[in-house]
């Protein structure tokens, strides 16, 4: 049945009951449990949204929408038991992303004391998960998360600098040793990036520090308003 040109053809008439009594079409309004018989089913089309048929059982309202040009339409969650094969491409348009660097160096850090990192300048945060340098879990699941931190004017009477990801469950932590440079002071050194799928709650916090241990408050963390040298990101994996 063509479902949907029927509807285009009777846009402007608010229902028509078929000869069996127990099917209908809406142009305009959804049904409710309260405005149907038991085991009557509806087909309806509320304002922009895909058509749906309706059919009341037992007292409840139950609701699938129907195939739109091929599309499939899910309103609310969608539990699949078995099996999920993607043909085409995935598209999420609500996955939690981010992206967010330091747009601006750090000066002297404090030695012998984590320093949370700057990441003033975001890229991307779909959801709006990211502000004051931490990223908050919006729903419970795993997240892959990635992070680098530049230094320079490393001190060479310092023994050595950590950098650690910090989730609310665990710490992830890279450490480089000074004692393996000969000329610290002198350049840029990347401490290894900090790569893992981390599990996080609803509303676990996940965050950037670096702890330097002994030496002169003298190192700096990189950052740059347009080279990300200094970076936090990650999303949701599922």
């Amino acid at each position: 049945m063509a479902v949907d040109r029927e509807i285009r053809r009777l846009q402007n008439i608010k229902e028509i009951v078929i000869p069996s009594g127990d099917t209908k079409f809406t142009a305009s309004h959804a049904p409710s449990a309260l405005s149907m018989k038991d085991e009557e089913q509806v087909f309806a089309q509320e304002g922009n949204k895909p058509l749906a048929l309706y059919k009341k059982s037992k007292g409840s309202l139950w609701k699938v929408a129907l195939s739109m040009d091929g599309n499939q339409y899910v309103e609310k969650d969608l539990d699949v038991k078995g099996k999920l094969n993607i043909g085409g491409t995935r598209s999420e348009a609500n996955q939690p992303a981010f992206l967010a660097f330091n747009g601006g160096s750090d000066l002297n850090i404090t030695v012998d004391d984590w320093t949370t990192i700057d990441f003033s300048t975001e890229v991307f945060d779909v959801g709006n998960n990211f502000a004051s340098d931490t990223f908050t879990a919006p729903v419970k699941g795993l997240y892959f998360l990635t992070t680098q931190v530049t230094l320079s004017s490393l001190d060479t009477d310092s023994t050595g600098y950590r950098v650690a990801l910090i989730t609310s469950n665990r710490t992830y932590t890279a450490y480089l040793d000074t004692d393996q440079y000969f000329d610290a002071d002198s350049s840029w050194h990347v401490i290894t990036p900090i790569t893992s799928v981390c599990d996080m709650d609803a509303g676990d916090t996940a965050y950037v520090a670096v702890f330097q241990t002994g030496g002169a408050g003298i190192t700096d963390v990189i950052g740059h308003s347009t080279a990300v040298l200094t970076y936090f990101s990650g999303y949701l994996l599922g």
